[in-house]
């Protein structure tokens, strides 16, 4: 994807054709995890998509994206040169919960963590942090047009501070096995831009 990119970095640049680009693999992904989790045989609730302590999870979720949005307010740099209308906002919230939220919850909450190494917790803890952190890493390489080795060796940071990210909404899933609200506050931190990278 990254390559395909590269050849055409006017339309990628563009905000309308990044949430396209945004929408498709979302779509593809959900029913890949579905199926290579009936493949291992595994419950569709070990993705974390149950009403158990879905409440809970939602509501510990909410409590936490407030106070993050109160500690570390916004960052809107994303609508300076964009007219903002109704349908860039419903745009942005779809993109945002649906495409990023949830997808990323899933996979990397759910599937990775839960069916991938679920016998080593230590060891599936760093693996899917590291994988949650890398798949970062080339969002950001593709939209800020620089090489993937550029941001691993001058941006290190980030890849620590989205591992500490994952781990954080890792607990949060593990104490109560719903990803509502790791859904809930990595949606706010995304749509807010309260890390901004």
């Amino acid at each position: 994807m990254a390559k395909i990119i590269s050849y055409f970095p006017s339309f990628f640049s563009n905000i309308y054709s990044n949430t396209l680009i945004g929408f498709i693999l979302p779509i593809i992904t959900l029913p890949c995890t579905y199926y290579l989790v009936k493949f291992l045989k595994s419950d569709i609730s070990s993705l974390g998509i149950t009403k158990k302590n879905f409440t809970k999870s939602l509501s510990v979720g909410v409590l936490i994206s407030i106070c993050l949005f109160i500690i570390f307010g916004g960052d809107h740099n994303d609508y300076q040169n964009v007219l903002v209308t109704p349908t860039i906002i419903m745009l942005r919230i779809l993109y945002f919960l649906i495409c990023v939220s949830v997808v990323e919850e899933i996979v990397f909450r759910g599937f990775i963590r839960q069916n991938i190494w679920k016998n080593k917790k230590a060891l599936s803890y760093l693996l899917s942090g590291i994988l949650f952190s890398f798949s970062h890493v080339t969002f950001h390489s593709v939209i800020n047009h620089i090489s993937f080795i550029w941001f691993i060796l001058n941006r290190w940071q980030a890849l620590l501070f989205y591992v500490l990210i994952h781990l954080f909404l890792q607990i949060i899933y593990d104490k109560y096995q719903n990803c509502a609200g790791p859904i809930a506050i990595h949606f706010v931190i995304d749509f807010f831009g309260l890390f901004s990278m």
